[in-house]
Order: structure tokens, then sequence, then C-alpha cells
């Protein structure tokens, strides 16, 4: 299991590599570093928390970018937006009334 986590994180920093361009270089660097620094946690304390400070960067500065500039070219009209708070409220008003 040790060994296949060690592998996992190896095969995403060619990865990670590979979408820099995009991310740019100091959010590349950033994302790298706490990349790095999720695998020293596991490694020394067999701590995985930490990876989440990386993925919700690269969501926030690859995904979330891609998936908007998505959403302008298609022209997508959503059902609805708003902030983490409203989109439950509406998701459990919608699931209330059927």
């Amino acid at each position: 299991m040790h060994d296949q986590a060690m592998q996992l994180f190896e095969k995403y920093k060619p990865s990670l590599q590979m979408i820099s361009r995009k991310l740019g270089g100091k959010r590349f660097q950033e994302v790298l570093s706490d990349l790095e620094n999720a695998q020293l946690d596991f490694l020394n304390m067999n701590e995985i928390s930490s990876n989440k400070v990386w993925i919700e960067k690269l969501v926030k500065y690859y995904y979330d970018p891609l998936y908007l500039n998505s959403l302008e070219r298609r022209q997508v009209i959503p059902c609805f937006k708003g902030s983490k708070k409203d989109v439950i409220d509406y998701l459990q008003y919608r699931h209330q009334k059927y």
C-alpha cells in the first residue's frame, strides 16, 4: 500500500508539469510544493489530509476556470447559480418539492 501511494505521488508530478503552462509558473510551483509536502507528510506520518491542500488549489486554479470557459463557449444557461449554501438550500427545496 505504501509503495503504491508513493508511485501515485511520483505519477502526479509529471501530470502537473503537463498543465504547468495553463496554471502559470507561480501557481504551478505552489501546487507542486503542496504536493511534495503532502508526500512528505505521508512518508513521515502516514498522513493523507494534507493532500486536500494541493487538490483544492488544483481545482480552483485549473479545473474551475476550465469548466467556466466550457460553459461560456457552449453558452449554457444554468438552472441555478449561487454560493455553496445557496445551492444546498436550493437542492433541498427541490428535493422536498418532489
